[in-house]
């Protein structure tokens, strides 16, 4: 099992969304995202999100189905 300590973070999500910090700037960095939450929030947000790019006629439709 591999631990990361608290001083490699270099920023949070939401700092990275915000503009507060820079994201990746090369491909030899990594990225690592470990969720807190739970599944239930995040498809509460994630349904908020898609009807709200669907009434707004943002985005595309993918059939994931094939």
């Amino acid at each position: 099992m591999c631990r990361v300590g608290a001083d490699a973070i270099h920023a949070e999500l939401g700092e990275v969304i915000a503009g507060l910090r820079p994201g990746r700037e090369t491909p030899e960095q990594v990225t690592v995202f470990g969720s807190v939450g739970l599944a239930f929030q995040d498809l509460a947000a994630g349904w908020l999100a898609y009807n709200a790019a669907k009434d707004n006629r943002f985005g595309r439709w993918i059939n994931l189905l094939g």
